[in-house]
């Protein structure tokens, strides 16, 4: 059979990435691309700051082909199953972990929740509202989730000292240079080289 829905993982130690985003087809593609991921920052760290991780197609060390050979077969599956695609993150949200007041690792509840809503198809049906930067659309609630604020599942949300937006700029400007060495390369189409963010102010 043919999957229903997709779900990209991913460790964001920045607390940039809201707990979870619907992806459209080329995003996916672009997110997949990059690979990114994050190492927080432990005990035994040489910084206290987490450290960011780009392994191309979640597979960096490993792939045979030229990475817009994967790109193009994931963008082809996605054409054929049609399914959804979510981005969820496991890590971090509100702030960059152990740095900035007002991060907290995502609950296991939070996210078995939003996993058991992606396939039920509940969250497919959820208002969404876009995350700066990157123009994921995130979803306002989800079943299973408390969010009497609105800032669990958008962290951008009364982002008064603007942490989230000091921190979402240097992450967009991570992904930006990583992009670039994609970008140069044949293959991928205009729809996802468009999903590269634009440098923020």
């Amino acid at each position: 059979g043919q999957p229903t829905a997709v779900v990209l993982l991913v460790c964001d130690a920045f607390g940039v990435f809201p707990p979870v985003a619907r992806l459209t087809y080329p995003q996916a593609v672009y997110h997949f691309i990059n690979g990114y991921t994050s190492k927080p920052a432990t005990e035994m760290s040489v910084s206290a700051f987490p450290s960011p991780t780009f392994s191309t197609c979640f597979a960096g060390p490993f792939l045979a082909l030229s990475p817009a050979k994967y790109a193009a077969g994931f963008a082809a599956r996605l054409a054929s199953a049609r399914p959804t695609v979510w981005l969820v993150n496991t890590g971090w949200t509100g702030g960059v972990m152990a740095s900035q007041p007002g991060a907290r690792r995502i609950p296991l509840a939070t996210t078995r929740a939003i996993v058991a809503a992606i396939h039920s198809g509940r969250l497919a049906e959820a208002q969404t509202e876009p995350m700066p930067g990157f123009g994921y659309e995130v979803p306002v609630s989800c079943p299973g989730v408390e969010d009497p604020d609105g800032t669990v599942l958008r962290p951008w949300v009364g982002d008064e000292p603007g942490y989230y937006l000091t921190t979402l700029r240097g992450v967009v400007g991570l992904f930006r240079k990583n992009f670039e060495k994609h970008a140069a390369s044949a293959g991928l189409s205009p729809e996802v080289l468009a999903c590269n963010p634009a440098a923020l102010e």
